[in-house]
């Protein structure tokens, strides 16, 4: 007669995974503390760097588009309050206070970017590649022709230099048709397409655009040119003086391990079109502020002096 066998009791694997996971995180703590000490890196700062993944964000630029928005603004860095110019430092050590209000005085930031107005400055509209305004979404669209076969197609009807001398007769293309018109041209040298800055008269000025192109037609433009180019000189300064990163507007924790582990620091606001963005200094000259820039770095935050740096000089 065959003996009965008992099933065998499965036992949960949750304690042993959870035991592991565990050791797994003491044996990381460990190596964070070995980490710290080999290297001479603040504990506090590495144990938020290494923690805090809100700290660490992708730098995303603005999609191009033919809206005139789509291009980051870094002139706009300036503002009428000489203050939030200049660059915030903080846990500066009386041995170097000096030498950091002469950094703040030196980097400038409403002196980055240089502006040069260009009167009475001519193009062809097959030149322009984009517009300020609309009622139509303009982020919608990559190139004009685009924003004319899907948003002006009954202005397209007759493709012809009639056509395109009646089209633009229209009132709104102020830069054509008015004397008083504040419609100009826009220039970044960091993006390097023409706009039309324009009150009014898209639709038009998109088709036209269109139709010259179709029959290899030269249209004259003439309006007043701003064009905005980085100060390389001064960009370069400012990575030779400090390690520039690019980190989320989240990092109150990370202040307050910097505080604690007496890191210098310093800190500047960015253009809005990168969302709750800052950028982040450490200033070269520091030993403490020198180790993290040499964590972060091995971490993979974004390196925001190199990537200025490398727009300056297009």
């Amino acid at each position: 007669m065959l003996k009965k066998t008992s099933t065998p009791k499965l036992h949960s694997k949750f304690p042993v995974i959870t035991a592991l996971g565990f050791k797994i995180h003491m044996i990381f703590d460990f190596l964070l503390d070995e980490i710290s000490v080999s290297f001479e890196v603040p504990r506090a700062v590495l144990r938020e760097l290494k923690y805090n993944a809100e700290i660490k964000t992708n730098f995303v630029e603005p999609e191009k588009s033919v809206s005139l928005q789509s291009v980051l603004a870094w002139q706009n860095w300036s503002t009428f309050d000489s203050k939030k110019n200049n660059l915030d430092c903080r846990n500066i050590s009386v041995n170097y206070r000096n030498y950091i209000d002469e950094m703040i005085e030196k980097h400038d930031f409403s002196k980055f970017v240089i502006r040069q107005d260009i009167k009475n400055w001519k193009c062809d509209i097959r030149n322009i590649h984009g517009l300020s305004s609309s009622k139509a979404d303009l982020r919608r669209y990559s190139t004009l022709n685009e924003f004319a076969l899907k948003g002006t197609y009954n202005f397209l009807e007759n493709i012809s230099e009639d056509n395109l001398n009646k089209i633009l007769k229209y009132h709104e293309i102020r830069i054509i048709n008015s004397s008083h018109s504040n419609d100009h041209f826009v220039w970044h040298q960091w993006d390097g397409r023409y706009f039309l800055a324009n009150d009014g008269g898209s639709h038009h000025f998109a088709a036209a655009h269109y139709i010259a192109n179709e029959i290899n037609k030269e249209v004259i433009l003439t309006g007043n040119l701003e064009k905005y180019s980085f100060d390389t000189e001064l960009i370069f300064e400012l990575t030779n003086d400090f390690e520039v990163f690019f980190i989320s507007d989240r990092f109150k924790e990370l202040y307050n391990s910097l505080n604690k582990d007496g890191v210098m620091f310093c800190s500047h606001w960015l253009p809005s079109q990168l969302g709750n963005h800052s950028m982040f200094l450490l200033p070269k000259n520091q030993k403490k502020s020198v180790k993290v820039a040499v964590m972060m770095t091995k971490m993979g935050f974004f390196n925001l002096g190199k990537y200025l740096y490398k727009i300056s000089l297009k």
